[in-house]
Protein backbone atom coordinates (compact mmCIF):
# COMPACT_ATOMS: atom_id res chain seq x y z
CA UNK A 1 0.00 0.00 0.00
CA UNK A 2 1.18 3.43 -0.99
CA UNK A 3 1.86 6.39 1.33
CA UNK A 4 -0.86 8.27 -0.30
CA UNK A 5 -3.03 5.51 -0.31
CA UNK A 6 -2.43 5.01 3.57
CA UNK A 7 -3.68 8.58 3.98
CA UNK A 8 -6.62 8.47 2.02
CA UNK A 9 -7.49 5.69 4.79
CA UNK A 10 -6.65 7.55 7.48
CA UNK A 11 -9.03 10.74 6.21
CA UNK A 12 -11.72 8.20 5.81
CA UNK A 13 -13.00 9.15 9.52
CA UNK A 14 -12.91 12.98 7.96
CA UNK A 15 -14.92 11.78 5.03
CA UNK A 16 -17.40 9.96 6.30
CA UNK A 17 -17.80 13.42 8.74
CA UNK A 18 -18.25 15.25 6.06
CA UNK A 19 -20.93 13.01 4.02
CA UNK A 20 -22.97 12.86 7.45
CA UNK A 21 -23.26 16.52 7.78
CA UNK A 22 -24.23 16.88 3.94
CA UNK A 23 -27.11 14.95 5.24
CA UNK A 24 -26.18 12.09 2.22
CA UNK A 25 -28.48 9.32 1.46
CA UNK A 26 -27.52 5.54 1.58
CA UNK A 27 -28.62 5.28 -2.29
CA UNK A 28 -25.77 7.76 -3.06
CA UNK A 29 -23.11 7.21 -0.17
CA UNK A 30 -20.83 4.95 -1.51
CA UNK A 31 -20.52 7.72 -5.16
CA UNK A 32 -20.22 10.72 -3.01
CA UNK A 33 -17.62 8.35 -0.50
CA UNK A 34 -15.50 7.53 -3.50
CA UNK A 35 -15.42 11.64 -5.38
CA UNK A 36 -14.13 12.38 -1.60
CA UNK A 37 -11.19 10.12 -2.16
CA UNK A 38 -10.15 11.31 -5.60
CA UNK A 39 -10.11 14.86 -3.90
CA UNK A 40 -8.00 13.01 -1.35
CA UNK A 41 -6.35 11.64 -3.83
CA UNK A 42 -5.41 14.65 -5.87
CA UNK A 43 -4.59 17.34 -3.45
CA UNK A 44 -2.37 14.84 -1.13
CA UNK A 45 -0.61 14.55 -4.73
CA UNK A 46 0.04 18.04 -5.17
CA UNK A 47 0.03 19.28 -1.63
CA UNK A 48 2.52 22.08 -0.47
CA UNK A 49 3.10 22.94 3.20
CA UNK A 50 3.47 26.46 2.42
CA UNK A 51 -0.28 26.73 1.40
CA UNK A 52 -1.46 25.35 4.69
CA UNK A 53 -2.49 22.57 7.08
CA UNK A 54 -3.15 19.09 5.22
CA UNK A 55 -6.39 18.37 7.35
CA UNK A 56 -8.02 22.47 6.76
CA UNK A 57 -7.16 22.14 2.69
CA UNK A 58 -8.80 18.58 2.99
CA UNK A 59 -11.79 19.48 4.55
CA UNK A 60 -12.94 22.41 2.59
CA UNK A 61 -11.73 20.92 -0.83
CA UNK A 62 -13.96 17.73 0.28
CA UNK A 63 -16.67 20.42 1.47
CA UNK A 64 -16.49 22.44 -1.86
CA UNK A 65 -16.42 19.41 -4.21
CA UNK A 66 -19.84 18.09 -2.46
CA UNK A 67 -21.41 21.34 -2.89
CA UNK A 68 -20.82 21.79 -6.37
CA UNK A 69 -21.74 17.78 -7.06
CA UNK A 70 -25.08 18.36 -4.81
CA UNK A 71 -25.96 22.07 -6.64
CA UNK A 72 -25.60 19.95 -10.28
CA UNK A 73 -27.20 17.23 -9.21
CA UNK A 74 -30.38 18.82 -6.87
CA UNK A 75 -31.15 21.28 -8.90
CA UNK A 76 -34.85 21.33 -7.69
CA UNK A 77 -34.64 17.94 -7.52
CA UNK A 78 -36.78 16.16 -4.34
CA UNK A 79 -35.34 13.02 -3.00
CA UNK A 80 -38.56 11.39 -1.21
CA UNK A 81 -36.18 9.17 0.27
CA UNK A 82 -35.31 12.25 2.52
CA UNK A 83 -39.48 13.52 3.14
CA UNK A 84 -41.49 12.34 5.79
CA UNK A 85 -44.84 9.69 5.22
CA UNK A 86 -46.23 12.95 5.21
CA UNK A 87 -44.54 15.27 2.81
CA UNK A 88 -44.39 12.21 0.37
CA UNK A 89 -47.95 11.47 0.70
CA UNK A 90 -48.21 15.62 -0.30
CA UNK A 91 -45.46 15.82 -2.64
CA UNK A 92 -47.36 12.78 -5.11
CA UNK A 93 -51.34 14.16 -4.23
CA UNK A 94 -52.70 14.58 -7.77
CA UNK A 95 -52.01 18.66 -8.78
CA UNK A 96 -48.63 18.99 -7.26
CA UNK A 97 -46.27 20.57 -8.96
CA UNK A 98 -43.73 18.90 -6.60
CA UNK A 99 -44.20 15.23 -9.01
CA UNK A 100 -41.67 17.14 -11.39
CA UNK A 101 -38.68 16.82 -8.97
CA UNK A 102 -39.03 13.30 -8.04
CA UNK A 103 -35.29 11.54 -8.10
CA UNK A 104 -35.28 8.61 -10.86
CA UNK A 105 -33.18 6.47 -8.83
CA UNK A 106 -35.89 5.72 -6.26
CA UNK A 107 -38.49 4.07 -9.21
CA UNK A 108 -35.87 3.16 -11.45
CA UNK A 109 -36.12 -0.21 -11.38
CA UNK A 110 -39.82 -0.35 -10.58
CA UNK A 111 -40.47 1.23 -13.68
CA UNK A 112 -40.35 -0.40 -17.30
CA UNK A 113 -38.16 0.88 -19.94
CA UNK A 114 -41.08 2.72 -21.82
CA UNK A 115 -42.25 4.34 -18.85
CA UNK A 116 -38.60 5.41 -17.27
CA UNK A 117 -38.51 7.35 -20.73
CA UNK A 118 -42.28 8.94 -20.29
CA UNK A 119 -40.73 10.19 -16.89
CA UNK A 120 -38.10 11.42 -17.81
CA UNK A 121 -39.51 13.83 -20.21
CA UNK A 122 -42.13 14.72 -18.21
CA UNK A 123 -39.90 15.42 -15.32
CA UNK A 124 -38.06 17.55 -18.21
CA UNK A 125 -41.13 19.96 -18.08
CA UNK A 126 -42.65 18.87 -21.20
CA UNK A 127 -46.28 18.45 -21.76
CA UNK A 128 -48.29 14.95 -22.79
CA UNK A 129 -48.84 16.61 -26.09
CA UNK A 130 -44.91 16.98 -26.71
CA UNK A 131 -44.33 13.46 -25.63
CA UNK A 132 -46.74 11.91 -27.66
CA UNK A 133 -45.46 13.27 -30.81
CA UNK A 134 -41.76 12.86 -29.22
CA UNK A 135 -42.36 9.12 -28.47
CA UNK A 136 -44.65 8.89 -31.67
CA UNK A 137 -47.85 7.25 -29.36
CA UNK A 138 -51.64 8.38 -28.33
CA UNK A 139 -51.37 11.10 -26.22
CA UNK A 140 -54.17 9.89 -23.99
CA UNK A 141 -51.81 6.81 -23.85
CA UNK A 142 -49.12 8.81 -22.29
CA UNK A 143 -51.68 10.18 -20.33
CA UNK A 144 -52.37 6.43 -18.92
CA UNK A 145 -48.99 5.66 -19.01
CA UNK A 146 -48.18 8.91 -16.55
CA UNK A 147 -51.55 8.02 -14.47
CA UNK A 148 -49.58 4.22 -14.16
CA UNK A 149 -46.23 5.57 -12.82
CA UNK A 150 -47.44 7.95 -10.14
CA UNK A 151 -49.79 5.07 -8.72
CA UNK A 152 -46.00 3.17 -8.39
CA UNK A 153 -44.66 6.08 -6.68
CA UNK A 154 -47.43 6.82 -4.55
CA UNK A 155 -47.64 2.48 -3.56
CA UNK A 156 -43.46 2.52 -3.17
CA UNK A 157 -43.79 5.83 -1.15
CA UNK A 158 -47.02 4.58 1.08
CA UNK A 159 -44.63 1.10 1.91
CA UNK A 160 -41.73 3.30 3.57
CA UNK A 161 -40.17 4.44 -0.08
CA UNK A 162 -36.70 2.80 -0.72
CA UNK A 163 -34.54 3.95 2.59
Amino acid sequence: MSSIDKAIKNLEPLMHKILYKFNITKCYYKDYLQELRIVAWKILKKYDKKRGALSTIMQISMQNRLKNLLRKVDDNIIYLENLSFFEKNKALSKGSDTVRNIDLKIIHDKVTPPEQNIIKLFLRGQTQKEISKQLNMNQSMVQRKLQKIFTKIRKLTKQGGSK
